[in-house]
């Protein structure tokens, strides 16, 4: 979550449908209780070497988010209670956004079985628990920058943290690509193109733009947006266009 002040809390977007469709809102009958997600925890990898007072740590990572939200359906009557089984019913990542927000996480229910409580047989009552394996809120929008040929366009991510991005650029032979924000620089070069170069760098994947494998073309980095203002050159290509989604911790 992100806007606060546009963020209508009684209702969630999960696996393509909003709680709303389904008749649902998110509280219980004391109105419920709910927690932001702030940071996710972190796990240090250490070790202690012989003779050596403390530990040095090797490396670091963010674990993954969870979070419950409590559901309230009024009435079980106007909505068949299996539709709401298949729309919780997935073994996949989906994006989760309360409505009105413009950041989602992706995440899937965790591995708990699920009641609904009742009083009189009508409403029912449960909490949702969710948890994200990967700790990053994205913007909802893409961001789609047109790169003239050779200029260092000045740009800027909102996020606060780097990004992936997928650049797209068309023209034949050496195509180069270089990036340069407050304190980081990154390039790489493709060669041997013939029709245009797609580079995904979450993926890892290098293509022309009709599909040829061009990975053995690529070398360099695979180059992460940064946060903040950043500048970006592509030269050899004809035209270029970058994509991402802003990422934010």
């Amino acid at each position: 979550m992100k806007d606060l002040n546009i963020i209508d809390f009684t209702d969630f977007f999960f696996n393509g449908k909003y709680l709303s469709d389904f008749g649902g809102m998110v509280g219980d009958v004391s109105g419920g209780k709910l927690t932001y997600s702030l940071l996710p925890t972190r796990e240090y990898i250490t070790d202690k070497p012989f003779n050596y007072e403390g530990e040095i740590i090797f490396d670091t990572r963010l674990n993954p988010r969870t979070w419950e939200v409590p559901v309230y359906f009024k009435d079980l009557e106007d909505v068949n209670i299996r539709k709401i089984s298949k729309w919780l019913n997935s073994d996949q990542s989906s994006s989760f956004y309360f409505k009105g927000d413009t950041v989602r996480i992706n995440a899937r229910l965790d591995s708990d079985a699920y009641n609904l409580d009742t009083y009189s047989g009508f409403e029912g009552l449960t909490s949702l628990k969710f948890i994200a394996y990967d700790p990053y809120f994205y913007d909802i929008k893409r961001t789609i920058e047109t790169i003239p040929r050779y200029s260092g366009l000045p740009l800027f991510n909102r996020g606060n943290v780097d990004c992936p991005c997928i650049i797209k650029a068309s023209g034949s032979g050496i195509i180069t690509i270089n990036l340069a924000g407050d304190n980081i620089s990154s390039s790489c070069e493709i060669k041997a193109i013939t029709n245009g170069v797609l580079v995904d760098t979450e993926n890892m994947i290098v293509t022309s733009l009709s599909g040829e494998n061009l990975f053995n073309s690529f070398s360099g980095d695979f180059i992460q947006i940064p946060s903040g203002r950043f500048n970006i050159t592509v030269s050899g290509g004809i035209t270029a266009q970058l994509e991402y989604h802003s990422r934010y911790i």
